[in-house]
């Protein structure tokens, strides 16, 4: 199978899982909402380049859409966003794309099924770098579906042109007793890069999770998170990572999670083996109104990270420290505010260069303004920053911009 009939054979898998997905919700309630939006911008630095760095306008279309099904059992979704920036200069035009789906399924009082896929498209981490949809209300976090959503942060080669990944996973959750519940996921993903095919690669997931509560509000327990990354040609990583994790909800509108553990991260590599320990931590607090919506999250880990491989001479499992923050506002009945930065390094190890380690840091931030201007019409202005630290010279940071016009048709709430 060449390569351009694997990415298509993958796309439509992606699609029919989709479709399996929500078969579970039919004859139920749906709500429908596409957004069409157009607008022009300038960017400083879009390929994130260090030499011929040359800024430019853009013309830039963009489509949002979001299907749901509910009923008294479950829940399902399909949404999509695909955008085309046109440059009028140095760079042509080029597309990116994020789809994905998910569904929730109540077996019984002590049985829950759910499930997500997730197939997208980047170009030099510019996926990262965007406010995807501007949704009518504070963004509410499904408590029947515990499955994270996978976020659009970039493997360091993914800087260096066309990356695309298919990600999905499935779950249940079983009650165990009035106080416990026992909790099952696995999953796969495939990442491929056109800078180079020699850094593809498969990751197979899963964990084992129980919690116990300790009141109303607060549960405790231990999770074992397992993976394994097989890379081109023969190299392997396998991750083992047992935490202790605890969730709490602060308040009426504060939720906290956390998670303390062990990183055992087992590689083989052009032959060779190795093995490292590192203290792993993740955790979030999330602060949940009716008009906002703030959330701060870090995370290190290894559990979706691959080294570019491009110093090292091959592929490699790394360690990521990644730390961010949301926020969303209604500042009025049509007026909306949203933002986002966060920031992942990238760390590794390696025999290639006198033993050192090897570093990355990649920055994104993004700001957007939205109004309602006309019945179904918006306007609204959005402006990002990123930039890219790395082993060598470093990028010149990209500044963009863009003002659009966007409608909306389907459901308005």
């Amino acid at each position: 199978m060449n390569r351009i009939t694997k990415q298509r054979y993958l796309a439509a898998t992606a699609f029919a899982g989709a479709l399996f997905f929500s078969a579970g919700a039919a004859n139920a309630t749906t709500t429908d909402t596409l957004d069409i939006s157009a607008g022009a911008g300038f960017s400083s630095n879009p390929r994130l380049r260090i030499t011929n760095v040359q800024s430019s306008g853009f013309a830039r279309i963009s489509a949002y859409g979001n299907h749901t099904w509910k009923n008294e059992r479950s829940s399902a979704s399909i949404h999509g966003y695909i955008e085309n920036t046109s440059y009028l200069k140095n760079y042509g035009s080029q597309r990116i794309f994020s789809l994905g789906a998910d569904t929730t399924y109540t077996v019984s009082p002590t049985l829950s099924l759910y499930g997500n896929l997730d197939f997208y498209g980047d170009l030099n981490g510019q996926l990262s770098n965007r406010l995807i949809a501007v949704p009518s209300g504070p963004p509410v976090t499904d408590p029947n579906n515990p499955l994270p959503p996978v976020p659009a942060i970039p493997g360091v080669i993914g800087f260096s042109g066309h990356q695309y990944r298919l990600y999905g996973q499935v779950g249940a959750s079983i009650r165990s007793s009035e106080r416990s519940t026992i909790s099952v996921t696995a999953g796969a993903q495939r990442s491929w890069f056109t800078a180079n095919p020699d850094f593809d690669y498969n990751s197979y997931f899963g964990s084992l999770g129980y919690s116990l509560e300790l009141s109303e509000r607060t549960s405790i327990g231990p999770t074992v998170f397992v993976q394994y990354q097989d890379f081109t040609h023969g190299d392997s990583a396998t991750i083992v990572n047992p935490v202790a994790t605890v969730h709490t909800q602060l308040s009426e509108s504060v939720v906290a999670d956390a998670a303390v553990g062990i990183l055992l991260l087992h590689q083989d590599r052009n032959g060779q083996t190795s093995n490292t320990v590192s203290p792993s931590f993740n955790g979030s607090i999330c602060s949940q109104g009716t008009i906002s919506r703030l959330c701060a999250h870090v995370a290190h880990d290894a559990r979706s990270a691959l080294n570019s491989g491009l110093i090292t001479g091959g592929s490699k499992s790394s360690i990521t420290t990644t730390a961010g923050v949301d926020y969303y506002r209604q500042l009025s009945e049509d007026a909306t505010i949203q933002a986002s930065l966060y920031a992942t390094r990238y760390s590794a190890s390696t025999s290639g260069i006198n033993g050192q380690s090897l570093h990355t840091t990649y920055l994104s931030g993004v700001a957007g303004y939205d109004r309602k201007v006309g019945h179904r019409l918006y306007a609204g202005i959005s402006g990002g920053v990123r930039n890219l630290f790395q082993s060598g010279p470093d990028p010149r940071a990209d500044l963009n911009a863009n003002i659009y016009l966007r409608y909306r048709f389907g459901d308005i709430q």
